[in-house]
This record gives structure tokens, C-alpha cells and sequence, in this order.
């Protein structure tokens, strides 16, 4: 359970704010027919999600045990969220 939530306050919610704005933008490009501008947007919102799923990835196990959390707990969250990241990825 904590696990799903931190993935939701950590990965979903900021995957899908910058699909949002991606969509908005793409959109706006296309329409304008700025295809170059498409690909940039592509490309920006590509890298910006990769390197926040690698953050939440390499990061998490130390918040939690800053938290309070066992080690073994942390180590299995940590796991848990990274399976779930990649999935989304």
C-alpha cells in the first residue's frame, strides 16, 4: 500500500502533468503546422520523464530510512515502485 501511493504521489501524478502539457503543446504545434516544434516537445517531455522515473528509482530507498522505515521495508518499496515505474515507462 505504500508502496502504490508513493508511486502515485511520485511517478503517475508528474507523468501525467507532463503528458497533459505535452498533448497542449503538440497540439498547438501541429495545428500551426510547426512539425519541428512537435519533435522538440516529443523529445523534452521524453527525457524529462525518463530522468524523474531514474530519480524516483535511485532515491526512494534513503527517503524512506530519513523517514523512519526499516531497512528490509525500504529495500522492498524501493523494488516495488521501480517495477512500477518501468511499467509506465
Amino acid at each position: 500500500m505504500l508502496s502504490t501511493t508513493l508511486y502515485n504521489v511520485s511517478g503517475l501524478s508528474l507523468l501525467l502533468g507532463f503528458a497533459s502539457a505535452m498533448e497542449t503543446f503538440c497540439g498547438q504545434a501541429y495545428g500551426a503546422r510547426n512539425y519541428k516544434l512537435v519533435g522538440v516537445v516529443l523529445q523534452r517531455a521524453l527525457v524529462s520523464a525518463c530522468s524523474r522515473a531514474a530519480w524516483a528509482e535511485c532515491s526512494l530507498r534513503h527517503e524512506l530510512h530519513v523517514a523512519g522505515h526499516p531497512c528490509a521495508i525500504a529495500a522492498q518499496l524501493q523494488q516495488t515502485n521501480a517495477q512500477l515505474v518501468r511499467a509506465c515507462v
